[in-house]
C-alpha cells in the first residue's frame, strides 16, 4: 500500500514523457477487506459529488482520492524533472509521497523536513486568513490551520500579563525600562513608538520591530470577522509576530479531508525519557507555554520536558532552541529542565554579574534585600533568591556592604 507523507519503496512500472510511473508490490485482500473497500469507495464518491449529481473532480483525481481512503494500490507519477539518469523499468526507488495541486498522489526524490507523525521546526512563509503556511521542503507549502495553534506564541517574564499568569501576547507597559528592554530584544530603538497610536500598535511594534501605524477599525474588524483567528485566541500582535520569519514546532498529520496538515499539538506526541539522568546537559525546543506553570520543551525533539516559569528571565518564543541541564526526572519519566547550573556554581556566576553592575554604576547599586523582585529581574536578569545568595557571598568575602534598598562596594 502506498502511504501518504511517508518514504515508500516503489518499483518503476512504465516510462512516459511525463515521467516515471511507480507502484508498490501487489498484495492479496480477503473477501471482507474487498467489501469494506467497496463500501468506503462508494462513500468517498458520494462525498466528491455535488448536490446536482456532477463529479466535482475529474475521473483520475476521483480514482486516486478513493484509493487514498481505501488503501488500494495505485501507481504514482515521479515527474520527469526529478527522474534520475540510468533508471529503468523494474528498478526500485525510495520516494516521498505527497499531494499535488490537484490532490493526486505524487512522488518526489526530495526529502522533506518532516514526515507523517514526526516533529520538526518549520519556517513560516505566509500568513493567510485560514492559517499559516510553512516551508517543509516541497514545492507546495504545508498548512497550519489557526485552530491548531494551541499555545501562546511568546512569553515575557516582565510583562504585566506574565505577572498575572495570563499571557496570550505581550502586554504594553508604559515604563521606560521595559520599553528599552523590548527595543533591545528587537534590535532597534522603538522607545519613541510607545507614544504613538493605540495600545495594540505599541504591542505589535515593540515585539515585531515594525511600525505600521495604528491598528485601524477596518483592520480590527477584519480580525474579528475571521472566526479561525479569534477561536485560536490570536490577536493582531500575534499575527504580526507570525509574519517576522518565525519558526514553529509542528507535527505532520492527515486531516479529515485526507490532506497533509500541521498541528502545534506537539506535547501529546512526545515520550517519556530514559536517555538522560540528573545534571545531564541537553538541547531542547520550546513547544508550548503555560504562563502560570512553565515552558514545555521537547528534549532532543523526542522527550517530555518542562522549565519552571520562575526560571524564565528573558523573552522566550515558541520554536526557540535552548540549552540546559536535567534538574530532575519525574516518576512518569518526564524531565525537569533547568537553565541554570547547580546552586553553588550558579551563585559564583551571579556574584560576578552583581560585581560588574556595581562597577558600571560607580560602586553603588539601587537594589537591596527589600527591593521588588521584578526590579531585580529587570536590572540583573536573576531571581530575588539568586540575588540574595550572590550578595550574601560577596558580603562574606568582604567585597560589598548590603542594605535594605541598595548595595555598595567596599
Amino acid at each position: 500500500m502506498i502511504e501518504l507523507c511517508k518514504i515508500n519503496r516503489l518499483k518503476v512500472i512504465r516510462d512516459t514523457p511525463q515521467g516515471l510511473y511507480l507502484a508498490d508490490k501487489p498484495f492479496q485482500k480477503t473477501d471482507d477487506e474487498t467489501q469494506d473497500e467497496k463500501d468506503i469507495c462508494e462513500s468517498k464518491q458520494k462525498y466528491l459529488t455535488n448536490s446536482e449529481g456532477k463529479n466535482t473532480k475529474d475521473n483520475s483525481t476521483l480514482k486516486v482520492s478513493a484509493a487514498r481512503f481505501t488503501g488500494k494500490s495505485e501507481d504514482v507519477l515521479l515527474p520527469r524533472p526529478e527522474v534520475p539518469r540510468s533508471v529503468n523499468v523494474g528498478d526500485e526507488l525510495d520516494v516521498f509521497i505527497y499531494l499535488d495541486s490537484q490532490d493526486r498522489y505524487t512522488a518526489t526524490l526530495r526529502t522533506p523536513h518532516i514526515c507523517l507523525g514526526g516533529m520538526s521546526v518549520l519556517k513560516v512563509v505566509q500568513v493567510t486568513d485560514i492559517g499559516v503556511f510553512l516551508d517543509w521542503g516541497l514545492e507546495k507549502n504545508l498548512l497550519l490551520p489557526f485552530k491548531e495553534v494551541v499555545t501562546p506564541l511568546y512569553f515575557d517574564p516582565l510583562s504585566k500579563a506574565a505577572r498575572r499568569g495570563n499571557n496570550k501576547a505581550l502586554t504594553i507597559n508604559s515604563g521606560r525600562a521595559e520599553a528599552d528592554r523590548a527595543a533591545n530584544y528587537i534590535g532597534k530603538d522603538k522607545s519613541s513608538e510607545q507614544n504613538e497610536g493605540s495600545v495594540e500598535t505599541g504591542r505589535a511594534a515593540r515585539h515585531t520591530g515594525k511600525n505600521e501605524g495604528p491598528v485601524t477599525n477596518a483592520r480590527m474588524s477584519a480580525f474579528k470577522r475571521n472566526g479561525d483567528v479569534m477561536s485560536a485566541g490570536l490577536s493582531p500582535a500575534d499575527m504580526e509576530w507570525l509574519g517576522q520569519d518565525r519558526e514553529l514546532p509542528v507535527v505532520l498529520y492527515i486531516d479529515k479531508s485526507g490532506r497533509p496538515a500541521a498541528t502545534m499539538r506537539v506535547y501529546d506526541r512526545l515520550t517519556a525519557g530514559e536517555k538522560y539522568s540528573t545534571d545531564s546537559a541537553v538541547e531542547a525546543t520550546v513547544i508550548q507555554i503555560n504562563p502560570s506553570l512553565g515552558v514545555f520543551v521537547a528534549v532532543d525533539d523526542r522527550y517530555f520536558g518542562m522549565i519552571n516559569i520562575n526560571e524564565i528571565t528573558d523573552i522566550v518564543n515558541v520554536g526557540d532552541r535552548i540549552f540546559g541541564r536535567i534538574s530532575g526526572v519525574r516518576d512518569d519519566g518526564k524531565y525537569m529542565v533547568s537553565l541554570t547550573q547547580k546552586a553553588h556554581l550558579q551563585m559564583d556566576n551571579d556574584a560576578q554579574v552583581v560585581l560588574r553592575r556595581l562597577r558600571d554604576s560607580g560602586g553603588r547599586l539601587p537594589l537591596g534585600d527589600k527591593s521588588d523582585a521584578q526590579d531585580i529581574m529587570r536590572e540583573l536578569g536573576m531571581s530575588k533568591k539568586a540575588f540574595k545568595r550572590a550578595v550574601g557571598q560577596l558580603y562574606k568575602e568582604g567585597r560589598v556592604v548590603p542594605g535594605a534598598y541598595e548595595i555598595v562596594c567596599r
